[in-house]
């Protein structure tokens, strides 16, 4: 995006390869436009270095990128108490200790959170991904499995948007954003954002849709990208 770490450089004229140029911080970088609920965003780790212990750190934050009076050195948690909570600004990160123990950092200090794979270990090829539900609910998703839910209430308002930010941290030292959904998947989350939040009302209105059954369900259940724990 537009607002980055001092140490990231873009490969290409389309923004979505990133790499940390020097040192092991410095490498904030925030998507360009907001976050829509269920529109899933999904980083793939290009490069890694054995210079540096730690991994990337993926998350989202509310407010404009633009608006920060200054820049954290990273989304770890000395950054953001430093930086982003002495700014007023809300955030939820993925982010792995020493020990491998996955935590979602947030304003009010951090939360454990169980993964199938640590952060702290993604090599070259694997992914991390995250979206947000129109009721407010964060999941995150390692190599396309969701991890389940990793926080409520996130706000969404329109003078308040989201943004993601990704911090090229450590071992991590460069990404390829691959994009947002299929258009299979962006159809779905069009009609899906226009439905109430409350999940038997939801349902309700799916039924009544002039489509067909295999369509109803689809809307209901995606297993491409959703699972149980998203199903309304």
């Amino acid at each position: 995006g537009e607002v980055h770490g001092r140490n990231v450089a873009f490969i290409g004229s389309n923004l979505r390869s990133a790499c940390r140029v020097q040192s092991f911080e410095g490498g904030l970088n925030f998507s360009s436009t907001a976050l829509l609920p269920f529109q899933q965003l999904t980083v793939q780790i290009r490069q890694t270095t054995n210079r540096w212990r730690g991994c990337m750190c993926l998350g989202i934050m509310v407010g404009r990128p633009e608006e920060l009076r200054r820049l954290p050195t990273s989304a770890t948690m000395y950054g953001l108490d430093e930086d982003l909570k002495t700014q007023g600004k809300d955030f939820w990160f993925l982010s792995a200790d020493s020990k491998n123990k996955t935590h979602i950092i947030h304003r009010n200090g951090s939360t454990p959170y169980e993964t199938t794979a640590s952060p702290f270990r993604l090599g070259e090829g694997n992914t991390l991904g995250l979206l947000i539900t129109n009721g407010g609910k964060l999941y995150f998703f390692l190599n396309g499995q969701n991890q389940g839910l990793a926080a409520e209430n996130v706000p969404l308002d329109d003078k308040s948007p989201l943004y993601a930010v990704i911090d090229l941290w450590g071992s991590t030292k460069a990404v390829q954003m691959n994009g947002l959904l299929s258009l299979r998947d962006q159809c779905r989350c069009i009609i899906r954002r226009s439905l109430p939040s409350d999940s038997d009302h939801a349902k309700d209105a799916i039924n009544a849709l002039p489509l067909p059954k295999r369509m109803k369900y689809f809307l209901k259940f995606c297993p491409t990208m959703l699972d149980d724990d998203l199903a309304i």
